[in-house]
């Protein structure tokens, strides 16, 4: 009988470091997941970030061409306002 009780319990205790381990397992799951989760946040942070960037670059390169364009606008109207 004695040898069933310990047979018993050396059976609980390795269901028990099993479970410990389903659970450790599980919760490095979860740190991975939660790690992808935020690495591609980042990403998709950097990537907007640089787009952003990209686009206040064009809206300044189209500035500088309508005030080029305005300015030689300007300057056919003065050369046309001299020969007249």
């Amino acid at each position: 009988m004695q040898d069933a009780d310990e047979g018993y319990q050396e059976a609980e205790a390795a269901l028990e470091i099993m479970e410990e381990a389903e659970a450790e397992e599980a919760e490095l799951k979860e740190v991975q997941d939660l790690l992808d989760y935020y690495l591609q946040r980042a990403t998709t942070q950097l990537e907007v970030e640089h787009l952003l960037a990209g686009s206040r670059d064009l809206e300044e390169s189209i500035g500088v061409s309508w005030s080029a364009r305005r300015f030689e606008v300007s300057s056919a109207g003065f050369v046309a306002s001299q020969k007249a």
